[in-house]
């Protein structure tokens, strides 16, 4: 016959199966925690690699009109922006490899290539193949030293704002504005609710002034 437990066996039992549960919440909030922190770190490593690109796109089509400057014509290739193929010279726009390590943090694997849907530019931006959601939402613009005057500073403005408000972006021609995306505004592929955020909603894409004009978003 088995002998009933005492109250101090009891106790003792109760205690250390309160402290099994305990531990067993602390270790997941502190997993929980972790996780945060590491995509955190990635997302920044995300802004900070894709304003990268696009500045060395920006450079590659002469965003500063300067006299003098070779034609590159088309971008094909995001490796082009390590050297100029069709330059006798080296001219680098980027000094780490875009399909290696200035890859996708966020996912370890290449970027989305968004290309000029009119065919005059070539590759005019990336984008990741995330569909994991942002932990950022706002104060893209404010966390950096951005002159609106400027005309790389005026894009990269443009395409920040459209990260806070979901709007799509699009590129400005005299007369004419060409989507980058076919989804209709305020929505997302996939059927996804309007405003949800993924960070392939995050458009990293080099758009020009053009004859004064600014970059608008189809949001805005």
């Amino acid at each position: 016959m088995a002998r009933p437990l005492t109250s101090s066996a009891g106790f003792t039992y109760l205690a250390v199966l309160l402290m099994v549960v305990v531990l067993g919440i602390t270790q997941r909030v502190a997993y929980q925690y972790m996780q945060t922190v590491m995509q955190r770190e990635r997302e920044e490593e995300l802004l900070f690699r894709g304003q990268q690109i696009v500045e060395a796109i920006a450079r590659w089509n002469n965003v500063y009109n300067l006299p003098n400057q070779p034609n590159h014509g088309q971008l094909n290739d995001l490796k082009d922006l390590l050297k100029d193929p069709k330059s006798l010279q080296t001219v680098r726009f980027l000094r780490r490899d875009p399909t290696k390590e200035y890859n996708d943090p966020i996912t370890g694997k290449e970027w989305d290539v968004i290309r000029d849907p009119a065919g005059q530019r070539g590759i005019i931006g990336v984008k990741s193949t995330s569909d994991k959601k942002p932990l950022k939402e706002g104060g893209f613009v404010e966390s950096r030293s951005l002159n609106p005057i400027d005309p790389l500073d005026a894009c990269l403005i443009s395409m920040y704002k459209s990260f806070e408000t979901g709007a799509q972006l699009v590129a400005t021609t005299p007369g004419i504005t060409t989507p980058l995306v076919t989804t209709p505004a305020g929505e997302t592929a996939g059927g996804a609710t309007p405003g949800a955020r993924r960070y392939s909603d995050w458009q990293f894409v080099y758009l020009p002034v053009v004859g004064g004009a600014t970059p608008t978003t189809s949001g805005s």
